[in-house]
């Protein structure tokens, strides 16, 4: 019985590969180039509570006496790549931020933004990654919306980090421009 079940099996095993895959040829569907965009991004967070204790490390005016304010600005450079979309206008998107927090009161706290989201054809779009600064890492949600005009965008979103060292609410507005050239998006 078990070389009757190894012979069947070494049949099996040739016959599967001894055939040739079939070759698909479609030529009607367009294959979309991944949208590449990247933009300033500008805004304002308000930290709840804040474990600044890493801050006062790397300044002399501030400290626990003299407080980090929980309003500060912020500024950055967002690099969007969208890596999948649908015929109905949903995309996937991966997003990178790095930014720079408190310049209105003379700090200078970096920190770096990851993540993943969504976007509708309307320009509705979600997402969640991840943040680290000298605040410490947390996790990051983000809603918002891009207006289009012609090749510019303007995103504006609204976030919420929450981490150990701190709960930050940032919003954030930007722009950036699809490339205006006269070579299609889709390729076939």
């Amino acid at each position: 019985m078990k070389r009757l079940i190894l012979t069947l099996a070494s049949v099996a095993q040739f016959s599967v590969f001894a055939q040739e895959p079939p070759i698909i040829r479609d030529t009607t569907t367009p294959i979309v180039e991944p949208l590449k965009l990247a933009g300033p991004r500008l805004g304002a967070m308000y930290v709840f509570d804040g474990d600044f204790s890493n801050v006062y490390e790397f300044t002399n005016y501030f400290s626990e006496d003299n407080p980090v304010p929980s309003f500060l600005n912020t500024i950055g450079w967002q690099f969007e790549k969208e890596y999948f979309s649908t015929p109905n206008g949903l995309s996937g998107l991966v997003e990178f931020i790095p930014m720079l927090t408190g310049y209105n009161h003379g700090l200078f706290i970096p920190s770096m933004n990851f993540l993943f989201g969504l976007r509708n054809a309307e320009g509705l779009e979600f997402g969640m990654g991840v943040n680290a600064s000298l605040l410490g890492t947390s996790v990051l949600y983000a809603a918002g919306y891009s207006f289009k005009f012609d090749y510019l965008n303007v995103p504006i979103n609204l976030a919420f980090s929450q981490g150990r060292s701190a709960e930050r609410f940032i919003v954030t507005f930007g722009f950036n421009l699809r490339k205006h050239d006269n070579t299609p998006r889709t390729r076939y």
